[in-house]
């Protein structure tokens, strides 16, 4: 839920905050809707599916990272706000993926003990 309403964020930021006229708009809607649909995605596939936790975690350090390495930041509001929504995106979407990869190790040493 967390990992959607960021990438909403990140869709509508550049609206509410008033992006100087850069890539950092177009950047932070595109990252922003790809998140969205994964999160979404992730949401409805039964199981879960770790990778789309690590495909956001990606897509968080990126948009952490991304007005320093294009440069296309010129307000502080708006480098504030893709590192930070960058760190939230990276650390829930790791977290996610942690607890779905220990759950799944955990599940399938039970599964070998049960055969035994």
């Amino acid at each position: 839920m967390v990992v959607a309403a960021a990438g909403v964020w990140l869709v509508l930021a550049p609206s509410i905050l008033e992006y100087p006229e850069s890539g950092a708009a177009v950047a932070d809607g595109a990252v922003g809707a790809v998140v969205v649909v994964v999160a979404i995605i992730g949401a409805v596939v039964p199981r879960g599916v770790p990778w789309f936790d690590v495909i956001t975690a990606v897509l968080g350090a990126w948009t952490s990272v991304s007005p320093f390495v294009l440069d296309h930041a010129a307000s502080r509001s708006v480098i504030v706000n893709e590192v930070v929504v960058g760190v939230v995106l990276t650390v829930s979407s790791l977290g996610t993926c942690r607890s779905r990869w220990s759950g799944r190790g955990r599940a399938g040493r039970a599964a070998v003990r049960s055969r035994r």
